[in-house]
């Protein structure tokens, strides 16, 4: 499948040499739109339509064009959802794809919506207890996760960890209880953390693939207690978590973010919202967003991080910068003399749909939040097909 429509050249081929100075960013324009109308024109089969339109929806977002995204997606899953039985994991991948793009858009029940049928368009093709649908239902957890409710997110981490032991899929169950632990960390559970720690540790404990990591996690919790010398017990952790894949193991909170007041001047947790508005409304109202890059050296930390896109004013999105600088994935373990990986995201900072007091009609209205997404997910998916 096409990456998202925002290539960075050289990207991980011209990577084994040196980092450029600056990433190249390529922005395709209509062209996947153009594509899709191509095929709706002469009646495409269903899996070339939605293959078609999850690129354009990607080419669309990527261009910041949000609305257009949402309304692609939403044409397409209209079309052809009755083929989830034929196209179970297509089909799932559009519905993530949606939920992905309305997430950022704002659209909170159609969000909770697309993820939900993304794992129920294959658990009612495949069955609970298929892998494809083990790994999916991840997507709802992290929903909750990003919707703020966190003991929901627990829940569904728990369920779907449950399901997999049953299926004999322990490994799948061990990853699920791993996010458990890291987010009863995060909500400074520290009790609930250390048990479900000493649980994978119990099942885990001697398997290369978890050891790093759960040496790590060990170490978090002894930093939020307090406890002496455990900043060296991480940093010992961190040389053995690594993987070919960066994974993130720290990263600040993102600042505390807010409307702006009246006085024309708002700075709110370091992120000046008014510049924000003044650089993108004539265009999106009260969404903005920025696209950052930035290299993960082999040593795990952020390096030549930079607002690629938009082309406008993003002063908004400057203090963004101080927070991935500061982010730590686990060392790589292999070719420990690379360059790294580099790594595009989107943030987007906008107000959910809601509705005013004394309106029927929904509109932008509420906090700003942000959200963030790594952009090579949005056109990436499992490719899941049936199996064992």
């Amino acid at each position: 499948m096409l990456l998202i429509a925002l290539m960075l050249a050289g990207q991980q081929a011209a990577a084994q040499t040196a980092p450029p100075a600056q990433a190249d960013v390529v922005i395709t324009g209509n062209r996947m739109r153009e594509a899709l109308n191509k095929c709706l024109a002469r009646a495409c089969p269903p899996e070339e339509e939605v293959d078609a339109a999850m690129n354009a929806g990607a080419e669309s977002f990527a261009a910041g064009r949000y609305e257009e995204a949402k309304a692609i997606l939403r044409r397409a899953v209209s079309r052809n959802k009755r083929y989830g039985a034929r196209m179970p994991g297509p089909m799932s991948d559009l519905y993530a794809t949606y939920a992905d793009v309305t997430e950022h858009e704002g659209d909170k029940e159609v969000f909770k919506h697309a993820t939900r049928e993304s794992v129920d368009v294959l658990r009612r093709a495949y069955g609970p207890g298929h892998s494809a649908v083990l790994r999916a239902s991840a997507r709802v957890g992290d929903m909750w996760v990003k919707l703020g409710d966190l003991t929901s997110a627990d829940g569904e981490y728990k369920d779907a960890a449950g399901d997999a032991q049953r299926a004999g899929k322990a490994d799948l169950a061990a990853a699920l209880t791993f996010r458990r632990a890291w987010l009863a960390l995060s909500a400074r559970d520290l009790a609930r953390s250390r048990r479900l720690l000493e649980q994978l540790e119990g099942s885990h404990g001697q398997d290369a693939r978890f050891a790093g990591l759960l040496r790590v996690l060990r170490a978090r919790i002894s930093i939020a207690k307090g406890d002496a010398g455990s900043t060296d017990e991480l940093v010992a952790a961190l040389r053995g978590a690594g993987g070919a894949e960066p994974v993130l193991l720290y990263a600040p909170p993102y600042p505390e973010l807010g409307r702006a007041g009246g006085s024309g001047v708002a700075v709110t947790g370091g992120v000046d919202v008014m510049a924000a508005r003044a650089a993108t409304a004539a265009d999106h109202g009260d969404l903005f967003w920025a696209d950052i890059g930035y290299w993960i050296r082999p040593d795990g930390k952020p390096a030549e991080v930079e607002i690629l896109r938009p082309a406008k004013d993003a002063q908004w999105a400057k203090p963004l910068i101080r927070n991935i600088e500061a982010r730590r994935y686990a060392p790589a373990r292999q070719d420990p003399g690379g360059v790294g990986t580099y790594r595009v995201e989107r943030f987007t900072l906008r107000p959910s749909y809601g509705l005013p007091p004394g309106s029927r009609i929904e509109r932008r209205t509420g906090k700003l939040t942000l959200h963030v997404m790594d952009l090579t997910r949005l056109a990436q998916r499992d490719g899941v097909a049936p199996g064992p």
